[in-house]
């Protein structure tokens, strides 16, 4: 099946169009559980940043780079920094090199971490140290439910980035979702199953469908006049 459409965000895409276009703010956190879309919505609002003409460096957290110091930001250090990361003990002065680095780029360039809430601790200090400072404008995915590095926390909390929280899509967005991707009107018993099995999230709503499809269980009919 082809990648389901973006649907059923625009109040916050909105909201975060106004932040970005902002001084106020320097970030949006993105946060929902998993399933919800917080990766694919960050991922558009990034490629209308660069539609815009900003400037955009998309860096991701894992657990596996959890272990090594700013490896999640490997693409925010200065060249002569990368893949040494974990040696270097003077981190203001890591900190300074990247801002003086940032600041020779045209416009604020935006930030984009997903999973920010994987980040390991040095990443998550150089990337609050970088949004404080205006030196980038950061848009950040995190799992609800998990423990955050509490500098990301602070983002939000000291009024530095706005958390968005994406909330379960709705019956009518779901319905016009599976319209669009089964190539016709759904039955609208099978959408509130749907609605209902999946609690809104996307992710369950697809799995539902492919399987729902290959059983049998979901198919094409004939309309009778």
């Amino acid at each position: 099946m082809a990648t389901w459409p973006f649907l059923g965000r625009n109040p916050e895409s909105q909201r975060l169009d106004k932040v970005l276009g902002s001084d106020d703010q320097h970030g949006v956190i993105v946060a929902a559980s998993s399933g919800l879309g917080r990766t694919r919505f960050v991922t558009e609002a990034a490629l209308r940043a660069e539609r815009a003409g900003a400037a955009v460096i998309r860096c991701s957290a894992t657990r596996a780079a959890r272990a090594i110091p700013f490896a999640a930001l490997t693409p925010l250090l200065p060249v002569a920094d990368r893949g040494r990361a974990a040696a270097l003990d003077q981190q203001a002065d890591l900190m300074r090199r990247c801002d003086a680095m940032l600041a020779d780029k045209t416009g604020r360039p935006v930030v984009v971490v997903d999973d920010a809430h994987l980040l390991d601790d040095a990443s998550a200090v150089l990337l609050q140290h970088l949004m404080v400072r205006g030196s980038v404008f950061g848009l950040l995915t995190i799992e609800t439910g998990v423990p955050v590095p509490e500098p990301v926390v602070a983002l939000w909390r000291d009024g530095i980035a706005d958390r968005i929280d994406l909330a379960p899509i709705p019956v009518e967005v779901l319905e016009r979702v599976l319209a669009d991707q089964l190539g016709g009107p759904v039955d609208a018993a099978a959408v509130a199953q749907l609605a209902a099995r999946s609690d809104g999230n996307l992710l369950y709503v697809r799995e539902l469908v492919d399987a729902a499809l290959e059983q049998g269980c979901l198919r094409a009919r004939k309309s009778v006049e």
